[in-house]
């Protein structure tokens, strides 16, 4: 009978929905592939609510709502939480490869003389000794280590995200003495921090 009044109750659900979303008293979404999921859901928790008080569903009032906000928050955890999925990728690469050959193909800094075949790069204590730094060849870390995404962008997410120890100036890289060179070479100096906690924060 009122169908402009139904798209504008709806609309309203939306708004309400989105909002709850993206309070800034629990934890924002921060990236609009997040955002036009988001959206997605909140359409549908607006035409359930209205179908439902049209007396089509058998559900309570509001069990459009809180069914549409329980599945977005599922979806959402599954995927990694609340990031970019590309950036989620980019730590979880960086992640798994210190993982995987952390002790095998990183020789240390110093006091070392074991051969490391396949050399990714060297690891040294950090200036705290509170823990370590994984110091990678810059073409390894782009062939190997970032094999199928850009390793710029990779770089820019551990930097944002404070994994990254960056060189001078507007330099990513940092330069570092290594065993076996006469000059110093340009690293991406990883800190072990990327290897705690969860890869959505």
């Amino acid at each position: 009978k009122d169908p402009m009044g139904v798209v504008d109750r709806i609309e309203e659900e939306r708004r309400i929905f989105t909002a709850v979303c993206s309070d800034p008293k629990s934890e924002p979404l921060k990236n609009g592939q997040l955002m036009r999921v988001c959206e997605k859901f909140a359409l549908l928790a607006g035409v359930g609510k209205e179908v439902t008080k049209m007396g089509l569903t058998g559900w309570g009032r509001d069990v459009p709502e809180l069914a549409c906000l329980r599945v977005f928050f599922k979806w959402m955890d599954s995927r990694g939480g609340n990031h970019a999925w590309e950036s989620i990728q980019a730590v979880k690469k960086v992640r798994e490869f210190i993982v995987r050959h952390g002790d095998s193909r990183f020789q240390a800094q110093r006091g070392q003389e074991i051969v490391v075949r396949e050399r990714a790069g060297v690891w040294k204590s950090k200036n705290d000794d509170q823990g370590k730094e994984y110091l990678f060849f810059p073409d390894v870390f782009a062939r190997e280590v970032c094999e199928g995404i850009d390793p710029k962008e990779v770089l820019k997410v551990l930097a944002e995200r404070g994994y990254l120890r960056r060189g001078d100036g507007k330099n990513l890289a940092v330069k570092e003495r290594i065993p076996g060179a006469q000059h110093p070479c340009r690293m991406y100096a990883v800190l072990d921090t990327i290897l705690m906690g969860r890869i959505d924060r």
